[in-house]
């Protein structure tokens, strides 16, 4: 009896080391993805396995089919020439992708596409649940320092159509703080920003960032996270990281009040809600700054605007970069 055990024991795990069983046959057709050219979306092009349908080798023609789109498509392929998969690890439900260092320097824009494609490609092969991306060996990380992990399809908004692939204009009216540190400034910003995120989540990440008028001040800390941020009812609730809870720097003279209603005037503005209330990790019980009640709902301060005559040096490039990245790829 322990012999028949062992045995079955030993069975099944050099089943799960090898991917388990395959799909229907020789003739199963996978969708390989690849970008549009014009940067804004998934293309894919169905593909059936030449030469075998073991996982192992599946996940390998999936991967050189990928740097291959037909002659004359609208697409191109994900990864740009710099990029490189340093190696491809099938695993027990699981496909573990190392790209070089090169990753990291993708925009934003371009990174999120990258991903979509290799994980949407990837999860197809048999018995993989789960596609876990590294960089020369480390965690994928996303803007906010948090690790990405395992990826399946349903991480990502629908791939067709105006999903996770479909990229927004936006101009930001932001805030930021005077040289007193106790007015604001509005500094008008475009960005494209992808519809995986929101309006709101995008006005905040900007003005962490701080300014790029030279002669305005930061309002928030450069570690300042945003945790979530959810609109209902003209009313936008924001719930920030603890690093939210101090002055932008220790040489910073910009007030509370300048910091906060900064925050607040940028949503209203640009994002249309009507109130704005403010978390720190979800609670409204500390105040901000050992200032400010955040037990209420907070809406726009006219009087904290210093009013500067605008000009169309105020209308900024998009921050990361996207229109030099598509004349360089595209």
């Amino acid at each position: 009896m322990k012999k028949r055990v062992s045995f079955l024991m030993i069975f099944l795990l050099a089943l799960l080391l090898t991917g388990c069983s395959e799909k229907s046959g020789g003739s199963t057709q996978y969708q390989v993805y690849y970008i549009s050219t014009s940067g804004t979306k998934l293309v894919e092009e169905s593909y059936t396995p030449e030469s075998s349908t073991s996982p192992r080798e599946v996940t390998e023609e999936l991967l050189e089919k990928m740097g291959r789109p037909q002659v004359g498509s609208d697409h191109v392929k994900a990864l740009p020439d710099e990029v490189k998969v340093e190696h491809c690890v099938l695993k027990a439900r699981e496909v573990d992708v190392d790209f070089n260092e090169a990753y990291n320097d993708m925009d934003p824009v371009r990174e999120i596409l990258v991903r979509a494609a290799f994980v949407n490609t990837l999860i197809q092969v048999s018995n993989v649940e789960q596609v876990v991306i590294t960089v020369n060996g480390e965690d994928l990380v996303d803007e906010a320092g948090d690790v990405v992990g395992g990826m399946t399809a349903e991480s990502f908004i629908d791939t067709k159509g105006d999903g996770i692939n479909s990229y927004q204009n936006a101009t930001l009216s932001l805030y930021f703080a005077d040289s007193d540190g106790s007015l604001i400034e509005r500094e008008m910003r475009n960005v494209h920003y992808s519809s995986n995120s929101t309006l709101e989540k995008v006005i905040l990440e900007e003005l962490i960032k701080g300014p790029v008028n030279a002669k305005l001040q930061a309002v928030l800390p450069a570690e300042t996270k945003v945790l979530s941020v959810q609109t209902e009812g003209g009313t936008c609730t924001v719930n920030f990281d603890s690093a939210f809870n101090a002055a932008p720097s220790s040489e910073s003279n910009v007030t509370a009040e300048t910091s906060l209603y900064a925050a607040v005037d940028a949503l209203i503005d640009t994002a249309g809600v009507r109130e704005v209330i403010i978390q720190i990790e979800g609670s409204q019980e500390t105040p901000y700054r050992d200032e400010i009640d955040l037990t209420q709902p907070f809406t726009k301060r006219e009087d904290l605007i210093h009013q500067v005559v605008s000009s169309e040096s105020d209308v900024l490039e998009p921050s990361v970069g996207v229109d030099s990245l598509w004349k360089s790829f595209f």
